[in-house]
């Protein structure tokens, strides 16, 4: 009787020693996943399933946004797990508890977030000659460089450009007269993420003038050392545009005897060579 007593106490003490491991594997959960910012990532599955122990398990996930504190999730008690919508990147984890038995955990899984698109715009509106082509662009701030975008010139979608860097110019093309509204249809960074707003459209306006050029101005002269030169005259008049012309004079920087002075249309005393530009620009 004694005997029998004694092999029931080292039993239960002691329950490894007869059909059961001496210690608990967790198994293995998976896999590591990249995601958009604001986006749920996919259930955390187990892929190979707890050993030793009792046989009989209980589980509970765990999170961490550094892979260092830990926190229960309340409720992920379940095998797998799903985890909720995300806005930084974090890390989970499940602890395996068998019986008597110390509690085991899985290796981590990282789930990272994607930097969000905070900024998408259009750049700019502008009015422009017929038969000439300008240039647009696109502010793009977050996500990861570079871009892919699709734009739509009055309901009419255009070819997408890829490899876009925020801000690179976008030729229009030679445009004839009329109006052209520009608007952005898609964004998405290297990773596929979009942004919550595509900004708003702009507008490109083609006059229906022919295209601008400045016509020539004075011709070149040779003066005395302290002198003046003679008034820059219009040789031919600038042709294209509506007929209506403001003149204008691109400044010069020059440096007459160690004094820097803006020299525009009207000629002055020189002591030094000086080349005047007659810029026109149609109103």
């Amino acid at each position: 009787m004694k005997k029998l007593l004694v092999i029931l106490i080292f039993l239960n003490y002691f329950p490894f020693a007869f059909n059961q491991t001496a210690t608990v594997n967790p198994g293995t959960i998976g896999v590591a996943q990249r995601i958009c910012y604001n986006t749920a990532p996919a259930p955390l599955t187990e892929l190979t399933p707890p050993s030793g122990g009792t046989g009989t398990y209980t589980y509970q996930w765990q999170r961490s946004t550094n892979n260092s504190t830990w926190t229960n999730i309340t409720g992920a008690t379940s095998k797998g797990y799903n985890p909720p919508v995300l806005t930084r990147t974090t890390y989970y984890r499940r602890s395996v508890k068998s019986g008597s038995y110390a509690t085991v955990r899985t290796s981590s899984v990282r789930i990272t977030v994607n930097p969000q698109i905070t900024l998408v715009q259009l750049h700019n509106n502008i009015t422009i000659n017929n038969n000439t082509s300008t240039n647009i662009y696109v502010t793009i701030t977050g996500g990861t460089s570079p871009y892919t975008i699709n734009y739509s010139i009055n309901g009419v979608a255009q070819a997408a450009i890829s490899n876009y860097v925020s801000n690179t110019n976008i030729s229009t093309g030679v445009l004839t007269s009329g109006v052209y509204n520009y608007v952005l249809t898609s964004v998405t960074d290297t990773y596929g993420c979009a942004p919550t707003s595509l900004g708003t459209g702009i507008t490109v306006t083609v006059n229906g003038g022919t295209g601008l050029t400045a016509g020539s101005v004075g011709s070149a002269q040779s003066i005395c050392y302290n002198t003046t030169p003679a008034e820059l005259t219009q040789l031919t008049a600038p042709p294209g545009g509506d007929g209506t012309y403001i003149p204008m004079a691109e400044p010069r920087q020059i440096t007459l005897r160690g004094r820097t002075s803006q020299e525009r249309l009207h000629p002055i005393i020189l002591r030094q060579p000086l080349r005047h530009q007659h810029i026109t620009d149609e109103l």
